[in-house]
């Protein structure tokens, strides 16, 4: 059965996506959509602006320069909903794009290729199930969670990293490097 009110914000966020040509949120965008879309037009024009980024924490003084393009919902003036988020971008992603520009990107990509592979490849379904709870988690962090250092994010990388299947790197014929647990 469908889920009317998520259906709901799913068709707001989408209809609300003109604002990368318009520049402009309708005035009944809800806050939720107007947040993250706003966050990805910051990110990705501050990361065309800045392809090797601007800085770790610069995302707020970002913030402060994309937020003037921008025609907001009317509310967002009234309530002062305008810069809800402004220091974490609502997402680590679109955080880490702004922030770290290609870098950042990169790492991105090779952690999401690395802990794909991993999870395909273990051959133990214990730490399968772990890294596959650990890499989720680390998906919904770069979605919707934009602080880089919260308390339990260390706690679950180690956790990944510990469980990471071994890898072995051939150096030459006789030596081999041996990467373990």
């Amino acid at each position: 059965k469908n889920n009317e009110n998520f259906q709901l914000r799913y068709d707001q966020t989408l209809e609300s996506l003109d604002v990368f040509e318009t520049r402009s949120f309708a005035d009944d965008t809800n806050l939720s959509s107007f947040i993250l879309l706003k966050s990805a037009y910051i990110s990705i024009n501050n990361f065309l602006d800045h392809p090797l980024g601007t800085g770790i924490g610069s995302f707020t003084y970002q913030h402060d320069e994309y937020i003037k393009e921008l025609k907001v919902p009317k509310y967002a003036e009234i309530y002062g909903t305008k810069n809800l988020n402004k220091e974490d971008a609502n997402s680590m992603f679109f955080r880490i794009l702004s922030d770290f520009g290609i870098f950042g990107l990169l790492a991105l990509t090779v952690f999401i290729i690395i802990g794909s592979f991993a999870i395909i490849n273990s051959n133990d379904s214990d730490k399968k199930a772990i890294l596959t709870g650990i890499f989720i988690y680390f998906l919904l962090k770069f979605l919707r969670m934009g602080h880089y250092f919260p308390e339990e994010m260390f706690f679950f990388l180690f956790m990944f990293l510990f469980n990471l299947p071994k890898v072995t790197l051939k150096l030459s014929k006789s030596k081999s490097l041996e990467l373990s647990q």
